[in-house]
């Protein structure tokens, strides 16, 4: 199944969001591997339930946030979160990390504050997208994955 142009705009519009408060939620926060991921701003949104049907060797930032998971189609994933970090930092995190997963990163593309690459592996191709927030010390994730049969 294909990403189609309205699923790309939903997702942006998603994305777009301003950081805002929420009420409490599961502990989605991903754990950096020598020690505690580094805590997000004041300005993050709560924790959303685990991402639906993540794989679960999929690499995200120590420190990742999930605040939105959603299965808008039966073979698509689309995962919101938050990565304590700068955007070079969260995209180099991605660009050495899916390789050890299994993953081949497509070619991306960089701009002032935003950086995005295709991927494919593991039985799915997706897009990972990470931008500035002007308010917030963190970077907002957009991942989709689509199941390839």
């Amino acid at each position: 199944m294909r990403l189609t142009l309205a699923g790309l705009v939903a997702v942006a519009a998603l994305a777009l969001g301003g950081c805002g408060g929420g009420g409490a939620a599961a502990d989605t926060t991903v754990a950096a591997p020598d020690g505690p991921a580094p805590a997000l701003p004041a300005c993050a949104p709560a924790p959303a339930g685990a991402p639906p049907d993540l794989p679960l060797d999929f690499p995200l930032p120590p420190g990742t946030v999930v605040t939105s998971a959603d299965r808008p189609h039966t073979s698509q994933v689309v995962v919101l979160g938050l990565i304590p970090s700068d955007l070079q930092e969260a995209a180099s995190f991605f660009g050495g990390a899916l390789p050890e997963h299994g993953y081949q990163v497509g070619i991306g593309d960089s701009e002032g504050n935003e950086s995005e690459a295709p991927f494919t592996g593991n039985g799915y191709r997706g897009k990972w997208r990470v931008n500035e927030i002007p308010e917030c010390p963190a970077v907002r994730l957009t991942l989709v994955l689509i199941e390839q049969s």
